[in-house]
């Protein structure tokens, strides 16, 4: 044998020797490392606590942001209820004035049917426009009328009840038949409460011997 076989089955040797090798290796990506295996619950269940303290700070955001709009509402009511509550006195002046404004204008249109005068204008028509320019100022401070409709139930809370009258119908009972004096009113408080004659059940029976018992005269 000579030395260039020598050097060929050597090579063919080598080869056939690191073909074995390869097919007896280990495949790297068919088996995972057992140390990544044992972590990986780890990290999920790390993962899920991040989520729980995510969703937790979002829960806490929104809460803290409903408290701080809260006490802004309620900061801004007890401003508006001590704003209120210092012009009280002022908004008491107005509202008589425009009770006496009003009444004066009721006064000279009266006097004027009686008398039978004829005049282009009513002499009470000023008097009202005072009264209504009156009422105009109280409603841009947000002093409000109390509204109310003939026959409405009657609330203790505002209205005030300065005169009565009977009825036998058992459904008008404690329901307001007018209003004497206007009440007012703001969006956090009753300025002043209204005057209302207020309609009393009374069975006919009892009216008919109210009335016999008066001489004839109906109270």
């Amino acid at each position: 044998m000579n030395i260039e076989e020598i050097d060929l089955s050597s090579s063919l040797s080598t080869q056939q020797g690191n073909q074995e090798d390869v097919l007896e290796s280990p495949d790297l990506h068919s088996h995972s490392d057992p140390q990544q295996n044992s972590e990986a619950p780890l990290v999920l269940e790390r993962l899920g606590h991040i989520e729980d303290q995510l969703a937790e700070h979002e829960r806490l955001s929104e809460q803290r942001a409903n408290i701080i709009d809260r006490l802004h509402e309620e900061n801004q009511r007890l401003k508006q209820g001590e704003l209120t509550q210092a012009l009280a006195p002022i908004y008491r002046d107005l509202i008589r004035l425009y009770d006496d404004l009003s009444k004066s204008a009721r006064t000279y249109s009266a006097q004027d049917s009686s008398q039978g005068s004829i005049q282009a204008r009513d002499p009470g028509h000023e008097w009202r426009f005072y009264a209504e320019t009156v009422l105009d100022f109280l409603y841009r401070y947000g002093v409000n009328m109390i509204d109310i409709e003939q026959g409405a139930p009657f609330d203790g809370k505002r209205h005030r009840a300065v005169e009565t009258m009977p009825t036998s119908d058992p459904e008008m009972n404690r329901r307001v038949h007018n209003i004497v004096r206007p009440g007012f009113q703001t969006d956090m408080r009753l300025v002043r409460p209204a005057d209302v004659c207020v309609l009393q059940y009374v069975p006919l029976p009892m009216r008919e011997t109210i009335h016999s018992d008066t001489g004839g005269e109906e109270e």
